[in-house]
């Protein structure tokens, strides 16, 4: 069912909740080879953000007692996380290496390279780098960590997760309840875009797995925390009311919570 429904200029995604069993695996992965900032740690979520800045990027949260299912689908088919820089690419290949994480994927295409990393819990990191037009970038894994720099730092804060693909049983079902949410899909790519953000959504049919079981039974992506303003939080309301779509909203009208067809919860909260 489309819907003529669009959020707000200011809504952005903000923060990428994933469960996990073993958190200190997971904390040396991200920080350790993906180059995130540890800001802290707090009973059992560890809280990544980027050097310098306040902003919380990833939340790691540990769920010992949920259900691993390693080796089945995953409702989370990758993630994208888009770096500024060649050398910075490079630098997260080069640390892999070295710690010998697992190297899913590599696509070398124009001013494109794409390298597809799986975290300890076999969450797929999908790092990518798209240089200027006719840039002439290296062509395979063992070129492009030839040219990583000598000092592998910290991500810079121009990074950014920008995609997201769900494995989902039912693509229609899925589609449809984004697009209750305001987000578009563009026939150019066939992405649901979170407005002008450059946040997008791709969905994969699959089936099995963890893909229909519920959220907080099983370790993999669990939310997403997206940034809204005061206004465009009571039309969301609003428009999920007439849509009779379940959700939650807190008193104060600053928090708004819903899921969608796989169990994965989206957070709407105003952004101060």
């Amino acid at each position: 069912m489309m819907t003529d429904f669009e959020l707000g200029k200011s809504t952005k995604l903000q923060t990428i909740a994933i469960r996990v069993k073993d958190r200190d695996k997971a904390i040396s992965f991200y920080r350790d080879i993906l180059g995130f900032d540890l800001k802290r740690e707090e009973n059992e979520l560890a809280i990544f953000g980027f050097k310098g800045t306040d902003g919380e990027v990833i939340w790691l949260e540990e769920s010992p007692r949920a259900n691993d299912h390693f080796g089945e689908i995953k409702k989370m088919q990758r993630i994208r996380l888009s770096v500024a820089s060649l050398e910075e690419l490079a630098a997260i290949c080069k640390k892999a290496k070295t710690q010998e994480a697992t190297f899913e994927e590599s696509v070398f295409e124009g001013n494109q390279i794409a390298v597809v990393l799986a975290d300890p819990e076999e969450n797929r990191i999908e790092v990518f780098y798209e240089g200027p037009q006719e840039s002439s970038l290296p062509q395979t894994l063992e070129a492009l960590i030839e040219v990583a720099p000598s000092e592998l730092g910290m991500l810079s804060n121009q990074a950014r997760f920008n995609q997201v693909h769900l494995n989902v049983s039912d693509v229609a079902k899925e589609r449809s309840f984004l697009e209750q949410l305001g987000l578009t899909t563009k026939a150019t790519d066939g992405f649901l875009h979170l407005n002008e953000d450059d946040f997008q959504i791709g969905l994969v049919e699959g089936q099995g797995g963890t893909i229909d079981l519920p959220t907080h039974e099983v370790l993999g992506l669990d939310f997403l925390k997206i940034t809204i303003n005061q206004e465009d939080l009571l039309t969301l309301e609003a428009h999920l009311t007439a849509n009779q779509q379940e959700f939650f909203i807190d008193k104060k009208k600053h928090l708004l919570t819903t899921y969608d067809a796989i169990g994965i919860e989206w957070w709407f909260i105003v952004n101060k």
